[in-house]
């Protein structure tokens, strides 16, 4: 097949669904086991209940995961409603009960601003992660063990969080914007071939490719017969849709390692190995 530009990879909506699904899956496995952990000691049954609803909200994720009809944007905004909703249950307990804040507590909050801030506009994810981490600190003080140094690493991860998933995207898009440009200028846009300067570069990595033995190596350079007469008798227009037809064609007919180039204005260049 022809090679295209090369660059950053981005994940396509079937794979983000996917890698949202197997999240889901882990996070029941994990809440699975959290709440037999606690079933198990009967001084522990708050929690227990508080694990059973975590279960069941990460069971119901990971059904909307598996829902193609669902948007992958509005998705994304019932995970991040989801798991901030999770969150404030789990310091409503903490008020309740005056239990300790737990390493879980504090991970959960690095979640929510790791999913908020990837997923949401940077203002929007701003002005949830802010009041969840503020609630937090509320939190801690009727905890019987706040875990102080816990929560001010906590406070110093989420500005590293937004910083990393903020950056990680304007450098994403870039990337991808780049990828685009770089397609752009190696492509013919009428035929959507190669055109001659990107193709000569690619018939020479070829020629090196196969410098051993040349004889593999097969070029035909295809001119279109009575072009000027379409394009005299039927106009311009006509006379693209003709180029644009045979390039089809040719495309059509693309194997793995094969190039296809627009050599000149009626004139194609296609190389293959044999």
């Amino acid at each position: 097949m022809q090679r295209e530009a090369s660059g950053g990879v981005s994940l396509s909506e079937r794979q983000q669904r996917d890698f949202m699904s197997a999240l889901a899956l882990l996070a029941v496995l994990m809440q699975a086991a959290t709440s037999l952990h606690l079933h198990a000691q009967p001084d522990q049954w708050p929690r227990a209940l508080q694990a059973d609803l975590g279960l069941g909200f990460a069971l119901t994720l990971l059904v909307l995961t598996r829902v193609r009809a669902l948007a992958l944007g509005t998705l994304q905004k019932l995970v991040v409603g989801a798991v901030a909703l999770w969150l404030v249950l789990n310091l409503a307990s903490v008020i309740r009960t005056a239990r300790p804040i737990t390493s879980g507590v504090l991970i959960h909050m690095v979640l929510l601003a790791l999913f908020a801030y990837t997923w949401l506009p940077a203002r929007g994810a701003a002005l949830l992660v802010g009041p969840a981490y503020v609630l937090l600190v509320l939190a801690a003080t009727f905890s019987r063990a706040p875990d102080v140094p816990g929560l001010l690493l906590t406070g110093l991860v989420l500005p590293l969080t937004w910083y990393l998933t903020v950056h990680g995207r304007v450098v994403s898009g870039e990337r991808a914007r780049g990828v685009r440009l770089a397609a752009l200028a190696a492509t013919d846009p009428l035929t959507g071939c190669l055109n001659r300067r990107a193709g000569h570069s690619e018939l020479l990595a070829l020629a090196e490719q196969w410098a051993a033995r040349p004889e593999r190596l097969s070029v035909a350079l295809c001119d279109l017969d009575h072009f000027k007469r379409i394009n005299d008798t039927r106009g311009h227009e006509q006379g693209d849709e003709a180029l644009a037809q045979v390039a089809q064609t040719l495309r059509a007919h693309l194997r793995a390692g094969d190039v296809v180039v627009r050599w000149g204005a009626r004139s194609f260049c296609w190389c293959w190995p044999t």
